[in-house]
Formats: C-alpha cells, structure tokens, sequence
C-alpha cells in the first residue's frame, strides 16, 4: 500500500467559514452625530442637530471616565483613614443627557463599526434611557462638566452599566482670594526639640523616610527626639554612623544589583571590597567616592564632603547629606517594590536560626520564619494569637510603634497627609506626637503637649475661617491628647531630678 493511499497526516483542512469581503464597506461605517455637529461648528454654518453635540473637553471622552472621576475613585481604597467622613464627592448613576440627546443621537458603543455591532436592538436602547432617566435626579444649578459619561458594555451579551465617581470643584482658597483677612498670630512654639526651628522640616522628611522603610534600610527604631540630638552633636555617633551606613549600603545594594559600578571595571572587586566592609572609620571616604563617580549628583553635596572632616561639621551640612542619600534610597526598586505591594513583605523561605526548610512559623512584622523548635523558648504547637520574633519584640520602642496609625501598618498610607489650612495658607501636620505647622517660605512652629494644643485651638478662628481645619483637629482630638501624653511620660522617664522644658511651658497656661 503506498504512502498517498493510506490516511493522511499533517494539518487538517480548514473548515469552510465565511469569506470576508475584499474591499472594506465603507457604507456600514457611520460617523458619530457629535462629530458631524463639530464639523459644522467649524465650518461656520448651524445644523438643527446643534443640540445633539456632545460634551467639551472638560466631560469624559472615555468610558472609564474623566481624569478627576480616576482620581476620585482611586481615592475610595483611603475611606479607612477619612477623617471624620466629610468631603466625599457627590455621583450621578447613568449617563447624562445634557451632554447627548440618546434617542436623536446614532452613536452609541460599536456603532462606528457597523449597524449590527453592538448587538442591542431599539427596545433595549428605550430600557437603558428609562432605567437611567429614573436613576439620575439631576440638579438645575449643576453644569455638564459636573458629571461623567456612563459606558455600556455588550462584550459578554449583556449591557451593564458603569458608575463613576466625580469630585466636586475645589473652592479657592482664603488666602488666594482678593480679601481683607484679620492676621492670625500663632501661639508660642515649643522647643523641647533640640534642632533649630527653620530646619526641623528637613529633619522630619528625613526621619519619615527612616521609619517607615525602616526594615528595607534595616535599622532599628528611634526616636525623633534621638535623631535631633545626634544631629546637633558635635562629635560623631553610634546612631549617626549607623544612618549613614544602612542608607549607603541600601544604595550600593541597588547599584550592584543593576550591574552598576562607581569606578573603573579594572577596580571592580577592590570596589565591591570597600563596599562590604564599610564601617564606622571608612564610610566618609566610600561615600565620597560615590559622590565622584555621577557628574549628575549635587556638586555642593561633595563639597561638603572634600572641604571639611565629614561628620565633623554643622547641623545644616549633616541634613543636606542626609537628604541626597533618602533621595536616593527612594528611587530604589525595592522601595518602588514596597509601594506597589502596599506594605506587604514576602516571607523567607528558610529558618532564620537553622537556615532549613520545613513547616515554619511567620512573624507577624517581619519577613522572618522560624521553626517550632527554634524559637526561643520553643513552642510545642502554633500560637492561636498574632505571634512576633524575639527581634521585633525587642524593637517596640514606646513613642515609634505604639504611635502608627493603622492605616499605615496595612500598608494603604505611604506619605503622611496634612491635616489642612489656616488662613494664611500655612500648612498643620501631626507627625511624631506633635502639631507642626509649616508656612511657605520655610519658618515652622510645633506643639508637644496637650495645654499647647489646648491654646492652639483657642487662637483658630473654629467658626469661620479656620472652620475646617479645627473639625479635622477635633476628629482626632483623643489620638493626638494619647500621643502627646507619651511625649510626657517620655521625658519624665528621663529627665531624673530636674524640670523639664514642657513642664516649665504648661506651668505658664
């Protein structure tokens, strides 16, 4: 039997299905009425389907919607940490028929494609009008611009309806505005913190960026009263050495990992030495090096450096380093890694003290494992309760842990929010147990304890123009009294047979 007789192999024939047409039917394209009526407008001449043409610019041109009605329903995943609730945007289900006439108009999703295409016939265009003209309830005082085009899907054979979400406009602010404003005199600031007051915004940025990536930088946790005083310390540190080190090596970790290198591909290993064996005598000179290496850098930052015995210099000159390395440390890809993972670590694969696999018991805060039997003391079966290592037991320092907001340990905040304005547009933060306030052109005042704050509300005007701000402060009124109160007890912990700076200030209210 030959070959061509038996059965044949290879790809089976193609089953007959309908030939597409050879040239394109232009015909069965139909131009949306909106654009018609565009084109007339700009020819000059009036058409009776004027009334028909669609929304401008500033309407959603898209089916997900305008860009404000995006950012809007991004900012839903932070209703957890909504302070007290207020200022939600207003929404419209449907889509809106001041912007297109549904029944006039032949335009719909598909219709650019075919008559056909979209699948739905004119009684469920009648139901998709009256389900939305029932749905929408619309105001006369509100403009087009005020609400988003509803998009209709037919992927799947049914039509669905998509809402979105628009933010109202934001009102100009007072200070803004062309009108006389009473000044607001602010009281005393505090001055327990050791840094001068024009640089203890810089400070702060540089100590948020420490803690909270402070497992990616692997430092322990401090406080922010510590992080002033080495910094105001003439001599050098254990702690300002340790900053210095963890922020450089985090960067060169990043640099190595992406194949870069600082020096001559000659020197690369006597580099990678110098590296890995940074310490407390030789990271001024690797960090010069580092310096040198990128013409981009800051060239006044190595100056500091090449002009004086760095660490052995000024308070402004220590910040001014320390900014350039957070700047840095922030453009990481683990740090971007964290940002998109909200928070959330992937845990090791192996046992942190016998470095072997088998089933294994996760911290609660850390990326560390461990087993059963060696844990210390041992456990003879898991907990029943959220369990942390003995390392992150020992880093509960009170004032640090004990004082983040839940919103942050879930990972869903990564840059603190203000909590508003006053009239003269100065900005009030409440960050590491106390209210900062921050104008535009640098100068800061702070507020430590509970009778400062106390005299803080008493010089807001709560009724009219610092109205809103004096809400947000009273929300979280409860919360901002503990902290400060651990801010006390902190300092009277401390401060042994002598009186204390707050107590010297509350003995004056």
């Amino acid at each position: 039997m030959s070959a061509r007789g038996g059965k044949r192999r290879g790809r089976p024939p193609k089953s007959v299905v309908m030939e597409r047409p050879k040239k394109f039917q232009y015909h069965l394209m139909k131009k949306p009425k909106y654009l018609l009526g565009l084109n007339n407008e700009s020819k000059g001449s009036e058409t009776p389907n004027s009334q028909t043409s669609t929304p401008t610019a500033s309407r959603a041109s898209s089916p997900i919607g305008s860009e404000s009605s995006r950012r809007s329903f991004r900012s839903r995943g932070r209703s957890k940490y909504n302070r007290g609730g207020r200022g939600r945007p207003s929404y419209r289900r449907g889509y809106n028929p001041d912007a297109v006439d549904y029944k006039d108009s032949e335009y719909h999703y598909g219709s650019d494609f075919g008559e056909d295409s979209s699948g739905k016939s004119d009684h469920d265009d009648d139901t998709l009008l009256n389900d939305s003209e029932s749905d929408s309830n619309p105001k006369d005082d509100l403009s087009d611009s005020d609400f988003s085009l509803s998009s209709y899907s037919t992927a799947s054979g049914t039509t669905r309806k998509s809402y979105t979400y628009v933010r109202n406009p934001s009102p100009i602010p007072l200070w803004l505005q062309n009108i006389e404003l009473p000044p607001l005199e602010l009281p005393k600031s505090s001055d327990d913190l050791l840094i001068p007051r024009d640089l203890i915004m810089q400070a702060l940025s540089i100590y948020e960026v420490l803690r909270h990536f402070r497992n990616l930088v692997r430092l322990s946790p401090f406080r922010f009263e510590d992080f002033c005083s080495v910094m105001m310390f003439e001599d050098q540190s254990y702690l300002l050495a340790e900053i210095h080190i963890m922020l450089l090596k985090a960067i060169l970790r990043e640099e190595d990992a992406q194949q870069t290198h600082f020096g001559p591909l000659d020197q690369k290993d006597s580099v990678n030495v110098s590296i890995y064996f940074i310490d407390a005598m030789t990271w001024p000179e690797v960090l010069r090096s580092y310096l040198e290496s990128d013409k981009n850098f800051d060239h006044s930052v190595l100056e500091i450096l090449s002009n004086c015995e760095y660490p052995f210099t000024d308070v402004e000159n220590r910040l001014k380093v320390l900014q350039f390395l957070t700047d840095q440390f922030l453009i990481t890809n683990p740090v971007r890694e964290d940002l998109i993972h909200e928070g959330n670590f992937t845990y090791d694969d192996h046992c942190r003290i016998c470095h072997r696999v088998g089933d294994l018991l996760c911290c609660e805060t850390c990326p560390a494992v461990f087993h059963l039997e060696c844990v210390d003391p041992p456990l003879q079966e898991i907990p029943q309760e959220d369990w942390q290592c003995n390392i992150c037991k020992a880093h509960k320092i009170p004032g640090v842990t004990d004082c983040i907001p839940d919103v942050e340990k879930s990972g869903l905040l990564c840059r603190q929010e203000h909590l508003g304005f006053d009239r003269h547009g100065r900005k009030y933060w409440f960050l590491t147990r106390r209210i900062f306030v921050e104008n535009e052109v640098g100068d800061a005042w702070y507020y430590s304890c509970p009778a400062q704050l106390e005299n803080l509300l008493e010089t807001l005007d709560s009724n009219d123009y610092e109205a809103a701000l004096c809400q947000e402060i009273l929300d979280f009124k409860d919360e901002i009294v503990r902290q400060m109160n651990i801010t006390e007890k902190i300092t009277n912990q401390v401060k042994g047979n002598r009186k204390s700076y707050l107590e010297v200030e509350t003995s004056e209210f």
